[in-house]
């Protein structure tokens, strides 16, 4: 199943307003979308919003949130926030 980026990307901030936290599943769509398209500053913060999602265990979480220091750690413009992730640990 494709999806436009251009039909969900106007959605988002939407979604974000009418809910206090953006829903789990959505969020995962969202990333996967993201992966696929390569944008990584954008999936940086979709990971963090899951890495931290009320809703989640924290078994859930740990994955999303050591694939977004993974993320961070992979490009140099993003490595001091890969830091900053890992001492707060």
């Amino acid at each position: 199943m494709a999806v436009d980026v251009g039909d969900v990307a106007p959605s988002y901030p939407e979604a974000l307003r009418s809910a206090a936290v953006a829903p789990v599943e959505w969020l995962q769509k969202l990333d996967l979308i993201l992966k696929g398209l390569g944008e990584t500053g954008d999936r940086v913060d979709v990971l963090r919003d899951l890495s931290r999602h009320p809703d989640l265990p924290d078994e859930e979480r740990v994955p999303f949130q050591k694939e977004r220091i993974a993320l961070l750690g992979s490009h140099p413009e993003l490595r001091e926030e890969a830091a900053l992730e890992l001492r707060m640990l």
